[in-house]
């Protein structure tokens, strides 16, 4: 794996979080899982395509996601994954990975990513094949209110 697109999305992630929603979470270990998702996980899934080609998963806790959503549809209060909280967590998904995009292109790099699918872990079991069951190098950002991670597979 290139070490410019992982560090492009975790620098897309850094600022995005910050800026849109003031979040400033604090980087975990890198590690790998090959196991499933958690069925209850809130998953903003992507495909790279161009000079890199790989799925990308942005995961999130339950309660981050319903957390985030609320917060980004302003004074309207989301307890449950309904259509609309899909729909801002999925604009949320395109922002950090569009700015992970400009960010390679800067460096030379040219990518494109595909519209967003929002997914629990649940929907992803029903169509496996979105990350063909490889091993995932993950990225986790902590905050007080839950974990984002970065899931990319490699193989």
């Amino acid at each position: 794996m290139d070490t410019k697109f992982l560090n492009s999305i975790l620098k897309a992630c850094d600022e995005v979080l910050l800026q849109v929603l003031g979040l400033k979470g604090q980087r975990g270990r890198l590690h790998w899982k090959s196991g499933p998702f958690l069925p209850e996980d809130i998953l903003l899934f992507f495909h790279v395509q161009g000079d890199v080609a790989t799925p990308v998963a942005l995961s999130l806790e339950q309660r981050l996601g319903i957390d985030l959503a609320s917060q980004l549809l302003g004074s309207m209060s989301v307890t449950s994954l309904t259509d609309l909280a899909r729909s801002a967590l999925g604009e949320l998904g395109n922002m950090i990975m569009g700015r992970a995009m400009t960010l390679l292109a800067e460096e030379g790099t040219l990518a494109t990513i595909s519209v967003p699918q929002v997914l629990t872990g649940l929907e992803l079991q029903a169509d496996p094949c979105l990350l063909e069951d490889k091993p995932c190098l993950v990225v986790p950002f902590e905050f007080g209110r839950g974990r984002i991670e970065i899931n990319v597979p490699v193989g």
